[in-house]
Order: C-alpha cells, then structure tokens, then sequence
C-alpha cells in the first residue's frame, strides 16, 4: 500500500512517546537546580557517588536528568563552582521518574545550609513563592494547586483571588485600574481582545485545566512591555511533566434558578454546541453600495421596462420622463397599446383610457411592482422568522477536561510534550431582572424615573479550548519548544422586558425583546528557543508568538413595540424608534508578537548574580471590523402587529406584493440606509505596530542590596480609519457627512517615540533557611495607548448598555509616573506577609463618558490613584490555612464635559477589594474543603454628562465552598457551591436609591468527578 510507511511510522512516534520509560528498565531522576536567589546555576555537575561515570550536568535553565540502573538507595552528589556540595539520597524504582529540585547556597554559608526540595512543579505554591521572592519586580500570583483548592473553572473566576483583583462584568481591574491599564498575555505573548469596546480580555474563555500559573507583575522592568500600569498578566500555560501524567475530569452544574427550568432564549443552531454559527443565522450580506433599493412608486419607463418595453421606447428615441410627463400621457398611452390593454385606434378615446388604465394597474402593474422590487423581496422573505424570543428548557452545566504528558528520550535528548482539552457548557437566567432609567427635573436635583422594565435575561454558552505543547533540548545548549491553543466560544443571549419607556403614550405598555448570538475564536501559535553560548556566558531566548482571532456576531435582534389600550380592544404596534433591527458584525484582529532576549554576566563574582538584559521586541495588530445593518420598514401605517403574536407579523407572505386599489405595496421589507452619514460608520480598518528595545541591569551591590533597571524604549505607529474614507485628508467634505454634529469622522493616527526608565530597588532584611525579608521601592515611567477600536470613528450599538458607542479620533497617549514599596516576609513551611504601597499619577487619562446620545472616550485633565495592600498566607493548626488580601484604593480624576469641570473617582474604581481563602486539607484521608470570599467596594460604573448623576455599581458579596475526597490512589469527587448568597449586582444613580439595572443569576451547584495518573 502507498500509505504504509506513513501509518508504521506514525505507529513507532506514538509507541515511543508513550512507552520508551516503561521498556527502559530504568529509573530516572530529574529535577532543576538554583541558587538561593532563584537563579538557574547552568553546569552543575550531577552524578552518582557510586558509579562517578553514571553522572550529567545541568542546562541552561538549570535543569537535569539522570538515568540510574539500580532501585536501590544511592547517594545523588551536586557540585558547581563556589556552591556548597549537595548529597543526597534518591530511590527510583525501575520504568519511574522521581523529581528532586536542588537550592545550592554559596561556600561561605556552609554545607548545613543546603535546601533540597523534592517533588517541587512550577504549579505549586513553594515553586511560585521562591518566584515571587526573588523576582526582581513585585509580582502576586496564584498557582494551580490553589486553584485546585478553590475549583475555579476559567481564569476569570481564578484570578479574582490574587491580591488587587476584583472583577468588572467578564473583565478585571487591578489595582482600580482596568481596560487598557492592563495587559495580558499568555506566556508572556500578546493575544487580540476581541471585543468591540473594551481593550481588556474576557478571561473566562480560558480554563484553568490548561494553566500552571496567573502571574501579575505589579511594577516596572525594562524587559516587559511598557504599555500598561495596573497590571501585566501572564497566563503560563501548562508545562510537559517530568514523568507520565494523565488526567480527566468531569462535573455538572445545577441551578435552582435556571436548570430544568422554563426560561426566555432564541433558537439555538444545530452547531452551536461546536462553539461556532456554521450558517444558521449568518448570511452572504449584499454589499451596502448594491443592496436593493425599495421603490415604493416605481417611475411609468420603469414599470414599462420590467414588463419589456425598454427596448420599443428606446427605438422610439423617447425620453424616459415624458412617459410620465407629456400631454395627455400619449407616450403612456403608448404603453398601454404596446400590451394589448389599448386598441391603437382608441389612443385618444377617453373612456377606453380609462379602462385600460384600471386593467393595467389592477392586472398587469402587480407584476412590474413585483418585477421592480424582486431583489428587496428576496432578500427580505429569505431572513429567518426568528425576531420573537422562544421559551425553552434550560440544559445543565457540564465540563469534560483531559489532559496527558510526558517527557522521554529522543535520540538521546529528551523530549516533552503536553496535550490538553477542556469542554464546556453554561447556562445563566434571571426571571426577575430590572431596568430603569432616569432624568433630573428642570431647575430642581429631584430625580424622577422615565424607564421601567421588568426583565426576563438568558445567556447559554458552549466553549472548548485545547492545548499542544511540545519541546526537544536539541543538544546541552539549545532548545526549542511549539505551542498551539485553541480557543472557541459562543455566547447565546436574550432577553425580554415589559414596562415603560419615555415617550410612550400613557395608555400603553412598552415591549422591548432582543437577541445577540457572539462567536468568539483564537487560535495561538507560539515557538520559544532557548540558546546559551558557553564561550561568552550568554543567554538568548527567541518567542515568537502569532494569534489569528475572530468574533462574529450574526443577526444581533432588537425591537420594541407598544401595547395600546382604548376601550375596545388592544393594538400592538411597531413605533419608528423600535422598529426591528438586525445587525451582522465581523471583526477580524490578528497579532504578531516577537521577543528576542540576551542576557550576560558582568563583573563575575562568585557570591554575587551580576548581568544585564538586552533585548528588543515587534508587536503587530491588524484590525478589520464590518457592520451591516437592515432596518424593517412598512409599506402602511395600518399593518399592525396581529393580537401582539411577533411570528405572525413575519410571516412570509407578509414580505410578498400587495395590491391596493391603484398601488402595490409590499408591507414589510428590509432597508438599509443609503446615506453616507451612516454608512460610512459601518466599516473599519486599522493597525498598531510596536518597535520597541531595552537595556537593563540586575546588579547584586551586596549579597542584601539588589539593584535592577534601565531603558526601555518604544515607538508606536497607530492608524485607523472608516474604511469607505481611505485616503481622503482631514475636514473633507465627506469627513464633515459621515461626522456627527459639530464632530467630523477624521482617521487617527499616532506616530511617537516613548522614552521608559525604571529602577527597582531590593533590600534582603533577613535571609535564611527560616525567614526571607524583601523591602523594595520601586519607580517607573508607563504609558497607555488608546486601542484602535476607540481612536476609530465606528458608531455601533452596545448590547449591554442599549446605547451606540462612538470613537474618537483626537484620543491622546496616556503617560503615567509609577511609585511603588513593598514589604515581604517568607516563611518556612510557605506561609508569608506583604505590604505595599502605591502611586500613580496620569497624564491624559483616558475616562469612558455618556455624551447622551452615544458613549465615547476622553482624555481627561488630571488623574491620580494610591493605595495599599496586604497579602498574608497563614497556616495553623496542622490542616487549616487562610489566605486573606485586602486593598484599599483612592482615586481622583479632573475630567470637562463640554465646558462643565468636575473631579470624582476614576472610571471602574473601587475604593477597596478584601478576598479571603480558608482551606482545610486532611491529606491522611484526602479530604480538602475550602471556603472562599470576594468583595468589591461601590465603583463608578458609567460617567453621566450634565445634570444626570453617575452611575456607582454596589458590593457583591461573593462566598464559594468546595469540598474534595481523593478515591483510592488515583480517583477523587469534589461538590462545589459559587455564590452561596445568591447575591445580585446592582447599579444606582450616585446619590439615590433609583436603581439603574439588577441581575441575580441565583446559586451555582457543581459535582465533579476525576481521573488522575501521576
């Protein structure tokens, strides 16, 4: 056969990767070895004091693996140049791996100091607090064995822990900063937000089943990007194991609230549980420049023309406006002739005319209506009739995770890879939502309700995300590795409200439905190579990372309709504002990602780390954002909306040629609308290239003072523009069209060069096997630069808030000063303490503001923030650990809307953030229960203009209880409760006790059940 070679080969590769230890009959000993610092110690020799020859030394990350012949105990020696000598005993049974992880301390501390730690991942909490402790930055983090702890399912749930963090809708903030004051990442590369408004990450797409580490660096370095201030996050996705591993895990949800349950949604497609639309409501959008125009009176030479004409009158050499227009309609009479309807010798009989003309538009005329309008009847009867909600049983929740790893000999380098899958789905209804709206009363501070609904609200979400890692040490000195991460989600909301809206008629009652399907896809490539030059003691590490990421929102349904009562009977009927729309977005936003860092020891000294850092760096994004909207209109004002059944009224027939007396109509049909003005708002392109290079030192002064800091430097080109405006200047009179009011759609463009030093300063108080003590002062010069999405002059409508969002052209870079101290203590056995203080002062901060018909972004005049935190780690009584942050924030920001100066609280500030983690772990048994809570104080939520006050969203309190029990060696069961309160977000006007908008998604049940092979 032609394929067989490939199929044995294929056969060999898998045999190998999963069976090459078990045929072995040996055992393996790996492991990493470090300084006290934490540095890697590249060279350390590694060999077995009974067969010297049996020995190795470690890579450039410090990293060993040695193969040992015998089960029984054998004495390990560790040795490397001005270190202490390391012996230790190690036992590894044949076909297994065991993990010893080495600290070496300097000669002069002495032999007795020496720190061995078995068994030590990069997702647990001792591996990520020496981290932390000898991190030249300050960084807070939590590890995947904590979120074991906790049973976080996605990042965002997961993250909310880590001190500073509260949670904004599907968003985070830091520190009190939020959006573009925070970066994330995933190891360390750049991904897309897609997201029309925000620039955050929505990180609940992520899982943590797929994650060793969050890691959030709080100050400055040289070698990170210089584009942020609150925060840069990386996700750190799994690392291949150093022996065999496979797991699986299963869970289901249940909501009192929701499960089972009748709830308000719209049709699901045959493919949304794949995590993608596949057709069912996405169309082949007409492109807006030939989409059918609706003629209501078609002209006399076009009626004629669709009945076949065209040609007689052109032969005639007659011009097309007299048909209509010249005396006594001879040349329409001519028409009439040419069909049959008029005999020629009654051409200019009066009363034959007029029987001809009455059989020509009750006959004939329907056809050339039809004719003329086929394109606009098509379209329209063709779009599904799904504007009304359905009800529909609520599924329950349910995930599926499995991953498994390895790492084994490859022609004679050792090769690891990792593959992982998570599988979800969720379900979240509030039958009893509320939404409200309000104005001040002329002259007065009185606030009086205008808007009132009673709301139904449903999401369904379907999610899978993957991960394949692979990497091979090519030699002593090299390495590569591949990553590839998939992320696919969708999101089916709906939501339906009943009540008043301003404007209405008083013997009425407003309807409002909706629908919005979002599909969201990222697919992350990343290739890393490591590389050490022994000659010059030099590092070099090469990522390179690509992100191809999509989101689509096909159909996005909205409507309102009136119910109007009068004494014998109730009509319901579509008013000009809520007349149905449907909206069809696309946006497309790629990322190009490239780091290339070096690293060289300076002014060697044996008891001292001194290097310096260089580097530089690229950071593409293109972006591409389509919007097509269809507006149903009526042909006449009395097609009402039969007994309020919305199906009926979209029928099909209904989108079909109508014939009234000496007219045709067609009583519903699609348009779009033809003006410049608001076309030329639909489409956008823009890019953001970052060239950016840095020169910095980590400079041990003493074995206490650590000094680490330099350069950066970054230049930005930034572009965008409406896409239909490409390559017209500034103030054009089509710039002046498309803009709105005294606004004209200019494009952005920013093209400058930033200048970002940075110092830390690091004090060891006390450093031994029993207690570290770091004091550091840390500061910074960052910036902040608006996305593309906001410096672009899109207008799109915003499900969420039910208002268009508008960009801003004249956007400026936000520069910001950092001013950071910290006080750490670690302990032994983990426990540790934390405090710090901080403080940034903004120039050109940029505050999301309602304009009252639209929100935009502005920069503001002034803006600062400080605080402070505290992190602790305590355990006591043998099981029991508590974990407990706190911060405390103020903010003032001086912002002018249109001529009015006011300071109030940054956008999406919370003056204070508490999260506490109890957990008690009896390992004799395997039982682990935790207890968890979250809390965010009062944050603004919506900066209003003029009179109407802001909008503050109140307190949740968050509490979360798991408990676990491992079965046997390798089963386990765990039973999870989230939001054990069943608390419901709020939003009010600051100030008063109107209610803005409320929603409760009720109490979360979950059961899970896993496989794990170690």
């Amino acid at each position: 056969m032609k394929n067989q070679p490939k199929i044995e080969l294929f056969i060999m590769v898998v045999c190998l990767l999963f069976f090459t230890v078990a045929v072995s009959g040996q055992g393996i000993v790996r492991g990493k070895i470090s300084d006290e610092n934490g540095e890697s110690l590249t060279g350390a020799t590694v060999y077995i004091q009974s067969n010297p020859t049996k020995g190795t030394i470690s890579d450039f990350d410090g990293n060993y693996s040695l193969r040992v012949d015998s089960d029984q105990d054998l004495k390990m020696i560790v040795s490397f140049i001005s270190y202490a000598n390391i012996e230790t005993m190690v036992n590894v049974k044949k076909n297994e791996v065991s993990i010893v992880n080495l600290v070496m301390q300097p000669l002069s501390i002495g032999i007795e100091d020496v720190v061995i730690i078995k068994k030590v991942q990069r997702s647990s909490d001792v591996y990520m607090q020496l981290k932390k402790a000898s991190s030249p930055v300050s960084m807070d983090y939590i590890s995947s064995e904590t979120i074991k702890k906790t049973g976080d399912s996605d990042i965002h749930d997961a993250t909310k822990r880590i001190t500073g963090v509260s949670t904004v809708g599907d968003f985070i903030t830091v520190r009190g900063l939020a959006d573009r004051y925070i970066k994330t990442t995933i190891n360390g590369s750049r991904i897309p937000t897609l997201d029309p408004f925000t620039n955050n990450i929505e990180l609940d797409i992520f899982p943590t089943s797929l994650v060793d580490n969050i890691i959030i660096s709080k100050t400055m370095s040289p070698d990170l990007p210089g584009d942020w201030s609150g925060a840069y996050i990386s996700i750190e996705t799994k690392d291949y194991p150093e022996k065999f591993t496979l797991s699986f895990n299963s869970s289901f949800g249940f909501n009192f609230q929701t499960t089972f349950k009748d709830i308000v949604t719209s049709e699901a497609g045959p493919n949304d549980w794949l995590a993608f639309d596949g057709g069912f409501r996405d169309i082949d959008n007409p492109n807006f420049e030939f989409f059918p125009n609706y003629s209501s009176a078609p002209s006399p030479y076009q009626q004629f023309s669709a009945l076949g004409l065209e040609s007689y009158y052109q032969e005639l050499k007659i011009d097309p406006t007299l048909i209509q227009n010249s005396p006594d309609n001879v040349y329409f009479n001519l028409g009439l002739v040419e069909l049959g309807l008029l005999p020629p010798a009654f051409i200019y009989d009066q009363a034959a005319i007029r029987a001809a003309r009455d059989s020509y538009f009750s006959g004939i005329y329907i056809s050339a209506f039809e004719t003329i309008n086929q394109d606009v009847i098509n379209f329209s009867s063709t779009l599904p009739n799904n504007m009304d909600n359905i009800v529909s049983k609520a599924p329950f929740d349910h995930s599926q995770e499995f991953s498994i790893g390895n790492q084994i000999n490859l022609f004679g380098n050792p090769l690891g890879f990792m593959l992982g899958f998570r599988y979800s789905r969720g379900v979240n209804y509030d039958p009893a939502a509320y939404y409200s709206r309000g104005q001040i009363s002329a002259g007065t501070n009185i606030l009086f309700q205008t808007d009132s609904l009673n709301q139904q609200v449903s999401s369904i979400s379907y999610a899978w995300s993957g991960l394949a890692h692979l990497a091979y040490k090519l030699n002593q000195n090299n390495s590569i590795s591949f990553m590839i991460m998939p992320n696919f989600s969708n999101k089916n909301r709906a939501f339906q409200g009943t009540g008043i809206l301003s404007g209405t008629e008083s013997n009425s009652i407003s309807n409002v439905q909706s629908q919005i399907y979002e599909e969201k896809r990222q697919l992350i490539y990343q290739f890393k190579s490591k590389n050490y030059i022994p000659a010059i003691n030099m590092k070099l590490d090469l990522n390179a990372s690509y992100t191809k990421g999509d989101s689509k929102i096909p159909d996005f349904k909205r409507m309102s309709w009136g119910s109007y009562f009068d004494i014998s009977d109730t009509v319901f009927a579509f008013d000009n504002v809520g007349l149905p729309r449907r909206n069809f977005r696309y946006l497309n936003e790629d990322i190009y990602d490239f780091h290339l860092n070096g690293e060289l020891p300076i002014f060697a000294d044996k008891d001292l780390s001194r290097k310096i850092k260089f580097g530089g760096a690229y950071q593409y994004n293109d972006r591409n954002y389509q919007q097509y909207e269809y507006i149903l209109e009526q042909s006449n004002i009395g097609f009402m909306i039969d007994n309020g059944n919305i199906a009926n009224y979209f029928k099909e027939e209904n989108f079909h040629v109508y014939p009234q007396n000496e007219y045709s109509f067609i009583p519903l049909h699609y348009v779009v609308d033809q003006s410049l003005a608001l076309r030329g708002r639909n489409s956008s392109v823009g890019h953001n290239a970052i060239t950016a290079a840095w020169l910095m030192t980590d400079y041990n002064i003493t074995s206490r003072i650590r000094l680490t800091g330099g350069l950066r430097v970054e230049q930005t080109d930034l572009f965008s523009d409406m896409t239909l405006l490409l390559g017209q200047p500034k103030g054009s009179q089509d710039r002046m069209i498309v803009g709105a009011g005294n606004l004209t759609a200019n494009y952005a463009r920013i093209d400058t060069v930033h200048f970002l030093p940075s110092v830390n300063f690091i004090y060891k108080v006390i450093s031994n096997n029993n207690m570290t003590v770091n004091a550091r002062a840390n500061y910074s010069k960052s910036i902040a630069r608006p996305s593309i999405r906001e410096v672009t002059y899109s207008y799109v409508y915003d499900y969420e808030y039910r208002i268009h969002v508008l960009g801003n052209p004249d956007l400026k870079i936000v520069e910001i000063n950092n001013f950071d101290l910290r006080f750490e203590s670690f302990f032994k056995g983990g426990n540790n303490l934390s405090l710090s203080l901080f403080y940034k002062g903004f120039q050109n901060h940029i505050e999301v503001v309602d304009d009252n018909n639209y929100y935009t972004w502005i920069n503001t005049e002034e803006s600062r923030v400080y605080g402070l935190e505290f992190e602790s780690k305590v355990s006591f009584l043998r099981n029991l650990e508590l974990r407990t942050n706190l911060t405390l924030i103020n903010s003032l920001t001086k912002i002018n809307l249109g001529g009015e100066a006011r300071e109030q609280t940054m956008f999406g500030q919370a003056p204070y953030v508490v999260n506490a983690l109890l957990t008690y772990n009896y390992e004799k048994i395997g039982l682990n229960t935790s207890l968890g809570y979250n809390v965010q104080g009062p944050r603004l939520a919506v900066v209003n203009r003029g009179v109407i006050p802001n909008i503050m969203e109140l307190p949740v309190n968050l509490i979360d209880f798991k408990v676990s029990k491992s079965i046997g060696k390798n089963f386990g069961v765990s039973f999870k409760v989230r939001n054990l309160l069943g608390a419901a977000s709020t939003r009010i006007y600051e100030g008063y006790d109107l209610i803005y908008d409320e929603y409760s998604y009720g109490r979360d049940f979950r059961l899970s059940l896993s496989y794990n092979l170690n």
